[in-house]
């Protein structure tokens, strides 16, 4: 356990993996912040256009829905 490249090597693997998982939040919140603001602003064109556009059943079909990307699968 004194070993120094031993311990050089375990931190090198703790600290990289923090990276990793810092790295991979900072890109989910990034991603859901971009969703949020194309909401927001499908929200806002929606609300100032009156939502004129019929839905298959008659309802109002949201432009939201068109605006969205695809969510990102399981990884």
């Amino acid at each position: 356990m004194t070993d120094p490249a031993f311990v050089a090597a375990a931190y090198g693997v703790v600290l990289g993996g923090i990276a990793i998982y810092a790295v991979s939040v900072g890109r989910r919140t990034a991603a859901g912040r971009r969703r949020a603001s194309t909401i927001q602003r499908a929200r806002q064109a929606d609300a100032a256009g009156g939502m004129d556009t019929a839905g298959a059943a008659g309802q109002a079909a949201p432009a939201a829905a068109a605006a969205l990307p695809e969510a990102p699968g399981p990884r």
